[in-house]
């Protein structure tokens, strides 16, 4: 017979990988399936899903949390639901907790990775098996195994986390190009780099373009752009954004972006009518959204002692603005 095993994501296809190898190695005629190993460039992927569906008695549907709603994962899923039902659909959760499943797998009986939940697992596998094992050889068989299944998940798991380790701590987004000149630019600047460096003492890495411009007349000579800047900024933990005043700046369309990536975000106005509308209202719909205005702060000092006394709370990592419920 056929296990079927679903994944989303590098670390899931490498758990998948590292299950089914198991799996094989324990079992004497039950073979995975896995489509990023069993589905071959050129054949018919559907057809070859559906066959497979057909020949299995078993699925596994590895789970962590960067692909607790992937759409691959919610599509074989409901393949599998309709395939076996609830007793025979195991979401296994590499890196998360039941109380992290959305439906349709949290209705399902998930199990954790870890020893104990996975022989359990297996044991599950060998009572669908046409000839299953003793129990005492299934005992002895899942502890050969179990030492290389868990060094393999828990790499695969420790490297996506390190691939997905922000590049730096801090975007700090602040206008440039509004300036009409030097003469307002440049004081500014110097302002924005005393924010630059405290976020630096408070012990982070921050990106910000205005740091390596000295003057409007390095602009267009400096070579960086609105993609690279979107490209950083995919790579950062957290948005921040200086607004002295209202002004017609790329750093509005950042701070779109950065929250449509779920960054947690902070504005620093002068008057919080000076931002558009929606963006005003944004703290009452997003968790990790603040404005900060003149209530606040009065000089750039101010916002360096906030930065130096909240930056444990505001740039905490693994937080992300999502809409509260």
């Amino acid at each position: 017979m056929n296990v079927f095993i679903s994944w989303s994501g590098d670390a899931g296809k490498a758990a998948a990988s590292a299950i089914g190898q198991s799996v094989s190695d324990v079992f004497t005629g039950v073979e995975p399936w896995i489509s990023a190993v069993n589905i071959q460039a050129g054949q018919q992927w559907f057809a070859e899903l559906m066959k497979a569906l057909e020949d299995s008695r078993f699925g596994i549907v590895c789970v962590t949390k960067r692909s607790l709603t992937a759409p691959w994962i919610m599509f074989e899923s409901g393949a599998l639901s309709a395939k076996f039902g609830s007793p025979k659909l195991v979401p296994l959760m590499l890196d998360c907790v039941p109380k992290d499943l959305v439906d349709p797998l949290a209705r399902f009986n998930g199990v954790l990775f870890n020893e104990d939940s996975m022989r359990g697992l297996f044991a599950s596998i060998n009572a669908s098996v046409g000839a299953p094992l003793a129990p005492k050889a299934l005992t002895a068989a899942f502890k050969d195994v179990w030492p290389a299944l868990n060094a393999a998940v828990r790499d695969a798991l420790e490297a996506e986390r390190k691939a997905l380790q922000p590049k730096y701590d801090v975007f700090l987004s602040a206008p440039m190009a509004s300036f009409k000149d030097d003469r307002e630019y440049q004081p500014f600047r110097t302002e924005v780099l005393k924010v630059i460096h405290a976020l630096h003492d408070c012990g982070l890495s921050v990106f910000c373009a205005l740091e390596a411009i000295d003057s409007m007349s390095k602009f267009d000579t400096h070579g960086i752009s609105t993609h690279d800047d979107i490209d950083i900024l995919d790579q950062s933990g957290s948005f921040v954004m200086l607004y002295p005043e209202k002004l017609a700046t790329s750093a509005l369309f950042e701070a779109g972006y950065a929250l449509a990536l779920g960054r947690p975000s902070l504005f620093f106005v002068r008057k919080e009518q000076d931002l558009p509308y929606l963006m005003q209202r944004l703290p009452e719909a997003l968790t990790h959204v603040s404005i900060l205005d003149s209530r606040e702060w009065k000089t750039y000092e101010d916002i360096v002692k906030l930065l130096r006394r909240n930056a444990d709370h505001w740039f905490r990592k693994g937080s992300v603005a999502q809409l509260k419920h």
